[in-house]
């Protein structure tokens, strides 16, 4: 526990080394790992002090076993009870039983890091799924025809608490919401009013604490979640990338078949990213990391990456952000196109006012609950929380929504 504490420490630093230097946070990173350090190092100094012990009581007892056993046997020579070769034999595997148990005594502290390293693993390994799996629904939720699936999300009277602040109020307070198939549907709202909460819940990344969420009037939790995470694609406001080529990196996941479908570059080029791709040193086939990609340039692969999965429901978490205002408009026409084309419905989550507009239904969430909805025009006209923010009265408010 304590060297991983140490790698733990050496590992954010280098990580997080932009915000660490930006912060100057280096004397401060340094007074960690030194502490740390000087943990393990105690923890050693115990380890090594307690096998010297061992080891000196075990030497000495080894040592005058030997002694023991050849006092013992030189007498029986002496008498003609023992001859000289059986005594030779008989120290030989005295002297072997001995350094044999002597090294595995050695083999302890090794032992213990190992034990304790693996511990962590195990646990999880052991931990039992926290979701229900229901296979008889599997086989025949697969065989629906995409025509005939529709992709309806009804959330009803869902209440929300992160298990880490149980004692905090709670992120969504009993919300009624319906995201109509094939249509995009746009959460608004202030840091911490719930709108990335309603997205992981729709994931079943958590469990709602009262309440059920249905998909075409199936309760999700009666869903396979591996089959039913399959109908989504995700795009978060900071992607992560692996280390492979931007082609893997795109086609993550995917089948033989999938993948030469994938091949063609619609996913990429209605994501706007096949240009720049191309530009690349060796294309699709350059490796991540070899090249510094911008912040809008691995949104656009995560884009391209969703998109490729051809999803019935596509979650975009600020997934625009980083892209310029021409290049953000070009993008979202481009993915309205490719999401009509396929019936496909959009949940997205947003703070610039531009990505919402257009919204078949915008949603309104303040402090868990929800505010208003309906489209960007209805709202203007009722005057309420959404056209403070669009005409700009509520200067406080407005900070929280487009920032």
């Amino acid at each position: 526990d304590r060297l991983a504490a140490l790698n733990s420490v050496a590992t954010e630093a280098l990580q997080n080394v932009r915000p660490v230097r930006g912060f100057s946070g280096e004397e401060a990173m340094m007074e960690r790992y030194h502490h740390e350090s000087q943990n393990l190092i105690f923890l050693e100094h115990q380890r090594a002090a307690a096998y010297g012990l061992y080891a000196t009581f075990y030497n000495g007892l080894t040592e005058g076993i030997k002694a023991v056993a050849l006092g013992t046997g030189g007498v029986l020579v002496a008498r003609g009870g023992l001859s000289p070769e059986q005594l030779t034999a008989s120290m030989l595997y005295v002297d072997n039983v001995v350094g044999s148990s002597l090294a595995v005594g050695g083999q302890y502290r090794q032992l213990m890091q190992a034990i304790g390293s693996s511990r962590k693993v195990f646990e999880y390994a052991e931990m039992p799924p926290s979701q229900t799996m229901v296979p008889t629904n599997r086989t025949a939720l697969k065989r629906v025809p995409w025509k005939v699936f529709k992709g309806s999300v009804t959330f009803r009277n869902v209440t929300f608490t992160y298990a880490s602040r149980p004692e905090g109020p709670p992120v969504l307070r009993g919300i009624d919401l319906d995201i109509p198939p094939a249509k995009t549907t746009a959460l608004v709202g202030s840091s911490g009013s719930g709108k990335s909460t309603v997205a992981a819940l729709l994931q079943r990344w958590y469990e709602p604490d009262s309440g059920e969420i249905l998909l075409d009037g199936r309760r999700i939790d009666e869903l396979d979640p591996r089959w039913f995470r399959s109908l989504f694609g995700v795009v978060p406001q900071d992607p992560r990338l692996f280390t492979a080529t931007v082609w893997e990196n795109i086609a993550l996941g995917l089948g033989p078949v999938d993948q030469a479908v994938a091949m063609e570059g619609e996913a990429a080029e209605a994501a706007d990213a096949h240009g720049f791709i191309m530009a690349l040193p060796q294309g699709y086939d350059t490796m991540v990391g070899d090249v510094r990609l911008s912040g809008g340039q691995r949104q656009r692969i995560a884009l391209a990456r969703a998109l490729v999965r051809r999803p019935r429901i596509l979650i975009l978490d600020e997934a625009t952000s980083a892209l310029d205002s021409s290049t953000e408009a070009a993008v979202q026409n481009s993915v309205n196109v490719y999401l009509k084309q396929r019936s496909a419905s959009c949940l997205v989550i947003a703070h610039r006012l531009s990505t919402v507009m257009d919204a078949d239904k915008i949603v309104v969430l303040e402090k868990g609950r929800i505010a208003e909805q309906g489209r960007h025009e209805v709202l203007m006209r009722k005057g309420g929380l959404y056209a403070k923010l669009v005409r700009g009265k509520s200067r406080d408010v407005g900070r929280g929504l487009l920032r």
